[in-house]
């Protein structure tokens, strides 16, 4: 989510000086590089937390392939505005 918001700045010139790019397009990388599958979909996302007590749920929640919710800030960063 920060790399989707700080990306988002940048495109809509909200964060103008050069010094903002530099993070967002590391963390893009890294996010292609560790979170995009073979197959070009997003993978590893932690599911929701719904409403719990339980700490160890929340720190050791399950991961999922290719959920609605990890689409939108990806593709959000992805594409042009």
């Amino acid at each position: 989510m920060f790399a989707y918001a700080m990306i988002t700045g940048v495109k809509k010139g909200w964060l103008k000086d050069k010094a903002y790019a530099e993070s967002p397009r590391k963390a893009w990388i890294g996010l292609n590089k560790l979170f995009i599958d073979k197959d070009g979909l997003v993978d590893k996302v932690c599911v929701g937390t719904g409403q719990t007590n339980s700490l160890d749920f929340y720190l050791n929640r399950p991961t999922r392939r290719a959920i609605r919710t990890a689409r939108r800030p990806f593709y959000g960063a992805s594409t042009p505005c």
